[in-house]
């Protein structure tokens, strides 16, 4: 066997080596952190469930119902410290990405981050995290400042899988009501006009609205 073919199997063998620990690297990064989510009846590890019903009729639309998902932070290679933080953004394709969907949350105490709540979208929210149907992919970065700096002391990514269920489809009526309105009338009114009483006449107007 010639040099030449010792060489190229020698770069084969190291590109495979690379890729191995490359996804090895990965898995651990990803391993690393997770986040807890209280669903209505579980608490769950990387998992956002959420109930939805549809509506058809006078007012259609599709409606969240039940218990808003919250999720919390935690980390297996950093625990919480004083002045720490973490945030956490939803990079997942499809995301607007100015900014992305993200959640800063102290991470100062106990085992896990600040709780934080869930929403269905793909922009940013200022009271919840965004998430989409599927999977998600997140990074985060835990930063404790000192002085006037905000170091870096871990950064990673992970995977969140988002479920929805379908309670039905129910039919949904606008909600009507009525209301009298009463002008001054003329107050030199014939005594055969169709004032409602002396000096005014009134009518009745309907509005409605969806629930």
């Amino acid at each position: 066997m010639n040099t030449n073919y010792f060489k190229t199997i020698t770069i084969i063998l190291v590109t495979i080596l690379g890729v191995i620990l490359s996804q090895v690297r990965e898995v651990e990064s990803q391993n690393q952190a997770q986040i807890l989510v209280r669903n209505e009846n579980s608490l769950d590890a990387n998992l956002v469930k959420f109930k939805q019903v549809e509506y058809v009729g006078q007012c259609p639309g599709t409606v969240i119902t039940g218990n808003i998902p919250k999720g919390r932070f935690q980390s297996s290679t950093t625990s919480p410290n004083s002045n720490r933080r973490v945030i956490i953004k939803n990079v997942t394709l499809g995301m607007e990405n100015n900014p992305y969907p993200y959640t800063d949350r102290n991470y100062d105490t106990g085992e896990f981050s600040e709780r934080f709540d869930f929403g269905l979208d793909s922009r940013h929210r200022t009271k919840s995290l965004s998430v989409v149907e599927g999977e998600n992919q997140f990074k985060y970065t835990i930063q404790q400042k000192e002085n006037e700096n905000e170091n870096i002391v871990e950064e990673g990514e992970l995977m969140v899988k988002v479920e929805i269920q379908n309670l039905g489809v129910f039919p949904r009526s606008a909600i009507c009501e009525e209301k009298v309105t009463c002008e001054e009338g003329n107050k030199n009114y014939h005594k055969n006009s169709q004032h409602n009483w002396q000096g005014k006449s009134c009518y009745t107007t309907t509005r409605c609205h969806c629930p």
